[in-house]
């Protein structure tokens, strides 16, 4: 062949591969920064030979699993108040899973399964010893606040004690369950704190990610993310609301495309089934320091608030969205969507300040009535600042240390502030 064919026919192949790339790229999106194809989701389905065992779940993925002494040995974290596993076994069964993230007031529904053993080694994890006989067996929970409960909403905590007292504080104030906007991962710390914080924390955690946690620089963390946390995009429905967190912690083209597209895609068509919308996002549609017309990095990209805006009105007559990333305690309204933005969860807006400034939302929802949200002081003690995010920020404005902050305690993972 000669040597300009040889060009020729690996221009023509390129051209092909280039295409194919292209189609691919429009369905399953690429992202940026850092530019990269849509990461992979965390399995929510296994199947075995030995034994012969089938096991999907709503609402929880799995984390974890092995085999000892003849038993299957499961690790799964809820995303949802309701979690449950679908098991299908060809003969009896022994399987021992370990339920992360659940209600504290969480009901375990198991029928025609015996429970050989069911322990509680902290406030929001379940540890159960299975006997599943042979055929289909639905095992989950359930829970008594489907239509009266309350939650709070904040973000942009880092992943030590301030996010502990943030937990500590949502039980305080009665909650049911804490959404969070996302940015645990500031620092290499946040990777070793962040599972004793959560496997300590007194109610469940269902959390958007951030583009700290999307990112680190150059360096991809998303990951991490998906393994501790959760899904990069979900939705459950309680009573008569649902909640859908959707990812917006690095651009995606198109802006239909991915894992987020096809949220869109599964939400529009079960339309029925909940009255009120809460939808949760890391950044925010608009900059309220910058108004509607105005993007810049803090925001989505005008093609993208076009899209996500669109998405959330076809859903919802009086969508709500909550949001994170700009580290204030805000409300606006824009485009017909109440958008609450809470990223104070690392209060550092006290530490520049001396004053009492950050805040945290809760939201009550009532049989028949829309979620209602207040502002309520996050109330952090001096002992919780912990995180090297705020130690810098003081260095930088050449402030002192709060009295009784960033000691030893600092230096257990996971320390819960008092």
């Amino acid at each position: 062949m000669k040597r300009r064919d040889l060009v020729r026919g690996i221009a023509a192949a390129t051209g092909v591969f280039a295409a194919a790339g292209a189609v691919n790229a429009l369905v399953s999106g690429v992202r940026f920064p850092v530019l990269q194809a849509e990461p992979d989701a965390r399995a929510r389905r296994m199947r075995l030979l030995e034994p012969d065992v089938d096991i999907a779940l709503d609402h929880a993925y799995i984390q974890e699993a092995s085999r000892r002494d003849g038993a299957l040995q499961l690790v799964l974290r809820a995303f949802g108040p309701t979690p449950a596993m679908t098991v299908v076994a060809a003969a009896p069964a022994v399987i021992d899973v370990t339920w992360r993230n659940i209600p504290v007031r969480a009901e375990l529904q198991a029928p025609d399964v015996r429970i050989a053993d069911e322990q509680g080694p902290t406030p929001v994890n379940r540890r159960l010893s299975l006997e599943v006989p042979a055929g289909r067996h639905r095992i989950g929970y359930r829970v008594p606040f489907a239509d009266e409960f309350a939650f709070t909403v904040i973000g942009d905590s880092g992943a030590g004690s301030e996010l502990a007292w943030c937990l500590e504080r949502s039980a305080h104030l009665g909650a049911d369950f804490m959404l969070h906007t996302g940015d645990f991962y500031y620092s290499h710390g946040d990777f070793a704190t962040l599972p004793a914080v959560l496997d300590r924390s007194p109610l469940p955690m269902y959390a958007t990610i951030g583009n700290h946690d999307f990112h680190d620089g150059g360096r991809l963390v998303h990951q991490h993310f998906v393994q501790h946390i959760g899904p990069r995009n979900f939705a459950f429905i309680l009573g008569e609301t649902m909640v859908a967190s959707f990812d917006t912690a690095a651009s995606t083209w198109p802006a239909s495309s991915g894992d987020r597209g096809e949220l869109f895609d599964a939400l529009a068509a079960r339309r029925e089934g909940y009255r009120h919308l809460v939808a949760m996002t890391h950044r925010p549609l608009h900059d309220p320091g910058l108004g509607p017309d105005y993007q810049d990095g803090r925001t989505l990209s005008a093609s993208e608030v076009a899209w996500v805006g669109e998405r959330l009105r076809r859903l919802s007559a009086k969508p709500v969205l909550l949001a994170g990333h700009i580290h204030v305690s805000v409300e606006m309204v824009e485009d017909g969507i109440t958008t609450y933005i809470s990223g104070d969860g690392l209060a550092s807006r006290n530490l520049a300040s001396g004053r009492k400034l950050a805040r945290i939302l809760l939201g009550t929802k009532r049989p028949g009535e829309p979620p209602r949200y207040d502002w309520q002081p996050l109330g952090i003690p001096d002992s919780a600042y912990c995180h090297d995010k705020n130690r810098r920020t003081l260095e930088l404005m050449g402030k002192p240390y709060p009295s009784g902050s960033f000691g030893t305690g600092c230096r257990e993972p996971g320390v819960r502030a008092s």
